[in-house]
């Protein structure tokens, strides 16, 4: 069987490659990309969450349309495409559970500032 692409390129090769007629390099991506993060007042973790999730939607977008259930939808992107379905299996979690973690050390900080407050207006 012949190897999809004859030529392989480097990481270096790829990045610079020039834009082809409805494609663009996936560096000149990136740096618009990070360039929008950097507009937004967001750390380093909240950014990377962004991106994961970007990746999680794009991914299942075309298939979620058809389908009506997350479920469905994760189905139909592993027929399609099963080392893109690994991916999202692999990230959706740790996307979730970093969510999660932030959401409860927020609510944590919440109760302990408003027991710190009602002490203050108690005394």
């Amino acid at each position: 069987m012949a190897p999809k692409h004859p030529t392989q390129l480097s990481l270096d090769q790829a990045l610079s490659e020039s834009t082809q007629a409805g494609q663009y390099p996936p560096f000149e991506v990136a740096k618009s990309v990070s360039a929008l993060l950097d507009s937004l007042p967001v750390d380093w973790a909240e950014r990377i969450q962004m991106i994961g999730g970007a990746l999680v939607v794009e991914a299942l977008r075309p298939v979620w349309a058809e389908s009506a259930s997350a479920e469905e939808a994760h189905a139909k992107l592993r027929l399609r495409d099963p080392e893109l379905a690994d991916a999202i299996e692999t990230l959706a979690p740790l996307l979730l559970g970093r969510y999660q973690a932030r959401e409860e050390g927020k609510a944590a900080i919440a109760a302990v500032e408003a027991l710190l407050q009602s002490g203050r207006s108690g005394a």
